[in-house]
């Protein structure tokens, strides 16, 4: 029985078995499984592993019928930045499923690419705090190299950004953000 029979014995992947010992093949084999769970913890530990090889598989799984995978593989594939994964993140954008765009969004902005822009700042107007705090985390990571700085007020330094891009949009979007909290202009 080989290494990956035996992961496979119980019917599910063992992802954290085979993301400490570095498996690609098995996490890109366990992109696949019927279990939503294991597909995106497969993503997940692919995105800390960083291999090219995973770029692929993984955008295919942004066509997963279930959206917290698809979000998940978003997220992997802004975690490996490469240029194979930009035009299907765009693609993402479209999606049914807010979180889905979020991460898309949040993807694209770690590449710098500005088609992220319109959507994150329809993410940066969302009253969910689920769905804004990984927007203005997007902002910052992918206008400003705050590295480990901490900061309570992460929504004042996002609407900041969207001013810093300019154009229409982002500074509706700044202004009001600002009516909202009773902030001048």
């Amino acid at each position: 029985m080989g290494i990956l029979d035996k992961l496979f014995s119980s019917g599910k992947p063992d992802v954290e078995k085979l993301k400490a010992r570095r498996d690609t093949a098995g996490l890109i084999a366990a992109l696949s499984h019927d279990d939503e769970n294991v597909r995106g913890n497969a993503a997940e530990a692919l995105a800390n592993i960083k291999v090219a090889e995973a770029v692929e598989p993984l955008i295919r799984l942004l066509r997963d019928p279930e959206w917290p995978v698809r979000a998940l593989a978003a997220r992997a594939l802004g975690s490996l930045l490469d240029a194979r994964a930009r035009e299907p993140l765009a693609a993402a954008l479209e999606d049914e499923h807010e979180r889905v765009k979020a991460a898309a969004a949040f993807a694209l902005g770690r590449f710098g690419d500005a088609r992220a822009v319109k959507q994150l700042i329809v993410e940066f107007q969302n009253d969910r705090w689920d769905v804004q705090s990984p927007t203005i985390l997007a902002l910052t990571e992918s206008l400003v190299n705050l590295g480990d700085y901490p900061t309570p007020n992460l929504r004042e330094i996002a609407a900041l950004l969207l001013a810093r891009i300019g154009g229409d949009e982002a500074m509706q979007a700044v202004r009001e953000y600002r009516a909202r909290k009773g902030m001048p202009g």
